[in-house]
């Protein structure tokens, strides 16, 4: 093994690069980091599917503007035949978005998936203090 588990066990060269009284442990880095990308990818899964639901309830659906919804009373009030602006990025949002079934299956797939991939993390992370241990 050429190097150890902490910065001091650098070659000399390449421990004077890192300065600072606190040198953290190696894993405690790459747990640090694995911890903060899956709190940004639930944090993008999770506001993705709110934003969906937000805009399908408030009548953007796939299909175009739902008779009698909220969307469809802004439409007549304020713009009539002719929409644009912020209305139209909206309804473009609620068209291009996945039909409410297609959001089950994708996200209960990507919950899987995601905790799948946790758990594996975990177990390696596991054998790996355990053979670093012996």
């Amino acid at each position: 093994m050429p190097f150890g588990r902490y910065w001091d066990d650098l070659p000399v060269g390449v421990s004077a690069v890192v300065a600072g009284p606190s040198r953290p442990v190696l894993s405690e880095l790459a747990a640090g980091l694995k911890k903060n990308i899956m709190y940004l990818v639930r944090l993008v899964t999770r506001l993705t599917a709110v934003g969906a639901l937000v805009l399908y309830a408030g009548g953007f659906t796939p299909v175009g503007v739902a008779a009698g919804s909220l969307a469809a009373m802004a439409q007549s009030f304020f713009y009539g035949g002719f929409t644009g602006g912020l209305f139209s990025l909206l309804q473009s949002a609620g068209a291009s978005i996945l039909s409410p079934w297609w959001f089950t299956t994708v996200g209960t797939i990507g919950a899987v998936v995601t905790s799948a991939c946790i758990g594996l993390f975990k177990a390696v992370m596991r054998v790996w203090v355990w053979w670093k241990g012996r």
